[in-house]
């Protein structure tokens, strides 16, 4: 991440990424996570994808209970995660698609929501 400041090619052009700071539910041991994430209208938001995997991710319910960390390009930030809903998680949820339309497929294969969180910033 450092090598590409903060950004990932994922073959249709440069995305941000950040590292997910969460502490674990039942273990309280701090977990790191990279993930590809949106900075709009004062909110940092992330999706749950986790790759089209039937689950949601264990950072999801990790950042649903307990206060994160958020590294991006040189800033931290700390806050608490809420998830999206409506108007506010379908716009969500088309920035994601610009970025990766992978997400479609995911979306297409599981038999779940896809939870976008967010953070105000």
């Amino acid at each position: 991440m450092r090598k590409t400041q903060g950004r990932w090619n994922l073959g249709l052009g440069w995305v941000p990424i950040g590292l997910l700071e969460t502490t674990g539910r039942r273990t309280g041991r701090t977990y790191q996570t990279p993930l590809l994430y949106d900075a709009f209208d004062s909110y940092l938001y992330l999706v749950a994808s986790s790759g089209g995997s039937p689950k949601h991710p264990t950072w999801y319910w990790n950042a649903k209970d307990r206060p994160v960390v958020f590294y991006r390009g040189g800033q931290v930030l700390r806050g608490h995660m809420e998830e999206t809903d409506g108007q506010d998680y379908a716009d969500a949820w088309n920035r994601f698609r610009a970025f990766n339309p992978g997400f479609d497929t995911y979306n297409e294969r599981v038999d779940r929501h896809i939870p976008i969180l967010r953070m105000k910033i």
